[in-house]
């Protein structure tokens, strides 16, 4: 009975270990797409975009694990990309006209961080792979679509604790990804800074 009672007490003393080590964040902040060069040649019309950058503003929700001096998470962002692009019908016998085009990116990441120790301060820096979902919203002369892509990317942040388990983050990353959406059909380098929050559990 006793050895019973032990071993039920060290299995919740280890999940208790276990559970210690992760943490759950939530990240808001604004991303920049530095699309430049896109060029997109139809069928029927000639489709060249008409901004070099786009800003949009992401939310995140991650799950981390520490495991002694490395850190390894999922994380879900969304966000929404508003971009301007001018459609020539008819080869340059018309003239362009100026499109407003929407893109919904919801990429899921997957990460690993090296963890670097400051006090109060955990500062890591780590590579990440991600899984794009692309809902390219229609307009007059583009069509709603679905697709999905493939993207590497990098990251440095740093989480202030005030607590035991309540600490503030900031973030900076970058990626790049395939847009197969619209005239947006080309690798982009996105560059998001967020500020959020972690729970420690």
């Amino acid at each position: 009975m006793k050895s019973s009672f032990l071993s039920i007490l060290f299995s919740i003393l280890a999940a208790i270990s276990v559970a210690q080590n992760f943490e759950l964040g939530l990240n808001a902040g604004l991303a920049d797409y530095s699309v430049h060069n896109i060029y997109s040649k139809g069928v029927y019309n000639n489709v060249i975009l008409y901004q070099s950058s786009v800003i949009a503003v992401p939310l995140s929700a991650s799950v981390l694990y520490n495991y002694k001096k490395f850190q390894f998470g999922a994380a879900i962002e969304t966000s929404t990309i508003n971009y301007k692009s001018r459609y020539q019908p008819d080869f340059g016998i018309l003239p362009y006209i100026t499109l407003n085009n929407r893109v919904h990116e919801t990429p899921v990441k997957l990460f690993a961080n090296k963890l670097l120790h400051f006090k109060k301060i955990e500062g890591y820096v780590g590579l990440s792979g991600l899984y794009n979902f692309l809902k390219s919203a229609g307009n007059e002369f583009v069509q709603t679509s679905h697709t999905s892509s493939i993207g590497f990317g990098a990251q440095a942040g740093a989480t202030y604790f005030i607590s035991k388990h309540i600490g503030f983050n900031a973030e900076i990353s970058g990626r790049s990804n395939n847009f197969p959406a619209g005239p947006l059909d080309k690798n982009i380098i996105t560059v998001p800074v967020t500020i959020g929050f972690r729970y420690k559990l």
